[in-house]
């Protein structure tokens, strides 16, 4: 394999993540913050789940949303690639099982980085 089509020479490294106890409103913030779409949700160092601005808008409807947590709402069991993949086989397995991003994790399975759909549109940019 190519060294240079790995997932993580494309990747958002070391990417903000927020714990599952957090509140929606720190969620929110966080986003606002780093302009962000979707942040991975890890308990100690271990993935648990992804939220989404998308899941954040959905409250917006719910009367009583401050009593929700990120880990109430948050998609559990989200895509995750290996940092070694070819970007490719990431994009390929995004495509395939409609998400927005997916979660890299390095050789100890925590979060390494973070690749979106801008990142693909970007790379694609760059090939142009």
């Amino acid at each position: 394999m190519d060294l240079k089509t790995r997932i993580s020479n494309f990747m958002t490294e070391e990417p903000a993540t927020i714990s599952e106890e957090a509140s929606l409103h720190e969620a929110f913030e966080l986003m606002k913050e780093k302009k962000i779409h979707h942040l991975p949700v890890v308990s100690d160092t271990d993935l648990v789940g992804i939220l989404s601005d998308r899941d954040l808008r959905i409250t917006e409807l719910m009367p009583d949303a401050s009593k929700i947590t990120v880990g109430d709402l948050m998609t559990p069991n989200p895509y995750t690639a290996a940092h070694d993949l070819e970007t490719k086989t990431v994009i390929g397995e995004m495509l395939k099982r409609k998400c927005g991003c997916a979660i890299i994790l390095n050789a100890k399975c925590h979060v390494a980085g973070i690749f979106t759909q801008f990142d693909a549109l970007k790379l694609l940019y760059e090939k142009l």
